[in-house]
């Protein structure tokens, strides 16, 4: 499914949503709630944000070897402003719902989005993103599905 709403993530973290059987991040904590049903599963897009978490590469190694935190990093870390892929949103549940899920250090309060099923596009989509889950411009959304939809 070519997805219709995007979700900006400051990197590494973006790069991280996408691999998440090397840097086990599995789902990602925000203050809101989205105004989205998840029943089967949602397709979100991953936009890689302008700006980095500068602590993110101390942080992040904590939870895998370094070798195999820095291994994701370096495949798609310095892209930024773009999509670079695409995540299936499960499940939404209160952050204190959730306790020691690896690759998750638990926020005091807010939301954890369960995500699965990632893809990697085989070209990030540059594109400016926003706050918020947003709705991807119409022409982002063709290169995205050109994207999925080519052989391989």
């Amino acid at each position: 499914m070519i997805p219709t709403r995007a979700l900006t993530v400051k990197q590494p973290w973006a790069t991280a949503l996408l691999y998440p059987g090397v840097t086990r991040k599995i789902g990602e904590y925000r203050s809101w709630r989205p105004r989205i049903g998840t029943g089967s599963g949602v397709d979100i897009a991953v936009h890689a944000a302008a700006t980095v978490d500068r602590h993110a590469r101390e942080d992040g190694h904590e939870r895998v070897s370094l070798y195999a935190w820095n291994t994701a990093l370096d495949r798609l870390g310095a892209v930024r402003g773009a999509i670079i892929g695409k995540v299936r949103l499960y499940y939404i549940t209160s952050a204190e719902h959730v306790e020691g899920l690896p690759g998750c250090p638990i926020p005091a309060s807010g939301w954890f989005w369960g995500l699965g099923v990632p893809i990697v596009l085989p070209e990030p989509i540059p594109c400016h993103g926003q706050q918020g889950l947003w709705t991807i411009p119409e022409d982002v959304r063709e290169q995205i599905a050109a994207q999925l939809e080519a052989p391989e």
